[in-house]
């Protein structure tokens, strides 16, 4: 199936979505619904399309827009709240545009998406799953690939083999620690930078080059070079309380903002997707075609409850800082 048949098929299942760029009360109270039976009702789509009743809100975007409403058809919730970040980021949405174009670009990426993961339109699936694909689709500049160094130290030699490797999205594991405690004396179970500076180290039985036989290997995974956004996803902390802070720092020298908080509520087989981002105006609640400003995203991230996660957190290098592509000493971070 070609792009045009794959576009068209998700016309045929109404997808197409009404633009924010066209919010006012004659285009959204208006009764022009055209006919969808059959694919001689192309050209009626296109008409539609060309009157802005009907549209892709992502159609013919020249760059990153805010407040864009991105309608919730039939379980895309995941998709949606991706879409606002690439929606947020001049690199990202540079990037997403040359691989996908301008037309249509969130009816391709969640077509596209349920043709690799060979699912169903209507399926609810996972954002982070969602996210890593679409992070593998550019074929180059690649704007977030953060580089890693696989580090082995035989236990009998002291041997160490360095291996490098790249990563769209930055795993972070509980660590124990004492309780972090905010300002409004609220309890964390995890301290957020000791669970990301904390580097995983495991021992392994592995075969040495010097020594000619199998050892016990000590095997840690550090960061060596960080780029403009980051993507950060919380692994297996349940029900537990994590503190996001809003500004991290590496080596003492490069910062980044936190840009946006993925919303997840409900449990592992069905639940709703929504997006808290920062927008030029301050912080913003995107529950698809729904926006509302956030007071206080602290107050957001203690009050949250044991159906409510957050797995995918998204920063940004401070602007302040002119080398957008931080290179630290691996033994560091």
């Amino acid at each position: 199936m070609n792009n045009h048949d794959k576009i068209l098929e998700l016309e045929l299942k109404k997808l197409w979505l009404i633009s924010s760029k066209y919010r006012n009360e004659e285009f959204l109270n208006t009764n022009y619904i055209p006919d969808y039976s059959n694919k001689s009702s192309y050209k009626e789509i296109e008409k539609s399309k060309k009157n802005d009743f009907y549209t892709d809100p992502t159609d013919d975007l020249d760059g990153p827009y805010e407040k864009i409403r991105l309608k919730n058809i039939n379980n895309s919730c995941y998709v949606n709240s991706i879409m606002q970040i690439i929606l947020h980021n001049h690199t990202l949405f540079k990037r997403f545009k040359e691989h996908f174009g301008n037309q249509d670009m969130l009816l391709l990426s969640r077509s596209g998406y349920c043709d690799f993961a060979k699912i169903d339109m209507n399926a609810q699936c996972s954002a982070e799953s969602f996210l890593h694909w679409l992070l593998e689709q550019p074929k180059k500049n690649k704007g977030w690939l953060q580089s890693w160094t696989d580090i082995k130290i035989c236990s009998v030699c002291q041997n160490k083999i360095k291996t490098p490797r790249e990563e769209h999205i930055w795993r972070v594991y509980p660590v124990e620690s004492p309780p972090y405690i905010d300002e409004t004396e609220f309890i964390f179970e995890y301290e957020f930078t000791t669970c990301i500076y904390n580097q995983s180290t495991e021992t392994v039985d592995l075969d040495c080059e010097k020594c000619n036989k199998k050892t016990s290997q000590n095997r840690l995974n550090k960061i060596s070079k960080l780029r403009e956004n980051i993507f950060f996803t919380l692994q297996n902390f349940n029900n537990k309380n994590i503190n996001i802070y809003e500004t991290i720092e590496f080596s003492d020298k490069y910062i980044y903002d936190l840009n946006a908080i993925v919303q997840y509520q409900g449990n592992s087989y069905s639940g709703h997707y929504t997006i808290y981002i920062l927008d030029s105006d301050g912080w913003f609640h995107y529950n698809d075609d729904k926006i509302k400003p956030i007071k206080d995203i602290h107050e957001i991230i203690r009050n949250k409850d044991e159906n409510t996660k957050f797995p995918i957190l998204w920063y940004v290098k401070n602007d302040n800082d002119d080398n957008k592509d931080a290179k630290i000493n691996a033994t560091e971070a």
